[in-house]
């Protein structure tokens, strides 16, 4: 037994840590606005929802860690530094590759990520079939949290006021766009933080099927490079580090990072210790923002929650058209598995 285990008072709160940047499963997500893999932090997250609330003593089974009031929180150490790639041939496979990310439950508000800079920019270009996309990332996962339904915490004072704002108007579609563009289409009930690293490599269309005919598996070239440049490379052979060589050669390279970049010598576990310190969202399960507008949440206040949730329901589609014509948005339509962007191919790892 490890001896801070030992002495660790669990009646106490002294020595009790926190979990680093666990504020952000308290906010809301606007599933339009999100963009999974940006550089930095997610534009989708919106503002808290819920109120931290530590007064209660919740605390991890071993006594290390304090637990705000409504959730459960895991430590969930793993890191894999190596990379694969998918193949995604359509618009709907490339919003349904971010939904790994950040998948939202009731549709109805429009096309994913469409109203992201990263997400509009991939498409247009993407779109021309001047290009293929191929990504590779690493994960390194610190701690998850879990929503607790049946027992959330107290709502943000000032999410409070907009629900009391919402209850007092019978109808107003321009109070409703505003709530969404106040607090989101979602709100998150898992989220896992850690550490992402991204390498966003773009080759030309006439590249890619020259490479593809004369039988390179472009995919595993990106898979090596991956590992190279990211201080794995000692682990792999001559023939290995010259694919992924011959592959960085061909390709336009971006580097996103988020939270702790891996280390130089490629180390997992070296990565699992830094990542700690500053770990950030990395995968969350997001349900629709008019689930909050229930019983279960809302059943001890004197509001009139079944008819904003109708009202919300009726507004999802308008909250996108009022996007489409303020130009945050092309289209409004769902995407349909099976309709091929022109020459395109994005690879994805993840």
């Amino acid at each position: 037994m490890r001896q801070d285990y030992q002495l660790q008072d669990c009646q106490s709160s002294e020595f009790k840590q926190t979990f680093p940047d666990v504020d952000y499963a308290l906010l809301g997500y606007n599933i339009l606005k999100g963009f999974p893999h940006a550089t930095g932090h997610d534009p989708g997250f919106t503002y808290p929802i819920f109120r931290h609330d530590y007064s209660s003593g919740g605390m991890t089974a071993d006594c290390r860690y304090s637990v705000p009031r409504g959730f459960v929180i895991i430590p969930d150490v793993s890191c894999v530094t190596s990379f694969s790639s998918t193949i995604i041939q359509t618009k709907y496979e490339f919003s349904k590759s971010l939904s790994v990310s950040a998948s939202a439950s009731a549709g109805g508000w429009g096309v994913k990520f469409s109203a992201s800079a990263g997400y509009k920019q991939s498409s247009s270009e993407m779109s021309t079939g001047e290009s293929v996309f191929i990504i590779s990332s690493a994960k390194c996962n610190y701690y998850f949290s879990k929503l607790i339904t049946e027992g959330a915490p107290d709502f943000d004072p000032v999410f409070v006021k907009w629900v009391n704002k919402l209850n007092a108007t019978d109808w107003n579609p321009e109070l409703y766009n505003e709530f969404f563009e106040t607090y989101g289409t979602h709100f998150p009930t898992e989220v896992t933080f850690g550490a992402r690293f991204i390498y966003e490599h773009k080759m030309s269309s006439t590249k890619y099927e020259s490479e593809t005919k004369s039988g390179v598996n472009v995919a595993v070239q990106a898979s090596y490079s991956g590992l190279f440049s990211a201080g794995g490379g000692f682990n792999m052979d001559s023939d290995q580090r010259q694919s992924a060589s011959d592959f960085s050669k061909s390709v336009e390279t971006k580097t996103i990072t988020v939270g702790a970049p891996p280390p130089s010598n490629g180390d997992a576990m070296t990565w699992a210790s830094q990542v700690k310190t500053s770990p950030v969202p990395t995968a969350y399960k997001l349900s629709s923002i008019e689930l909050l507008f229930t019983k279960r949440y809302m059943g001890k206040m004197n509001v009139d929650y079944d008819r904003i949730r109708t009202n919300i329901d009726t507004n999802k589609l308008k909250y996108c058209f009022f996007l489409r014509d303020n130009g945050n948005v092309d289209s409004c339509d769902s995407l349909v598995a099976g309709v091929e962007l022109k020459k395109t191919r994005l690879y994805y790892d993840y």
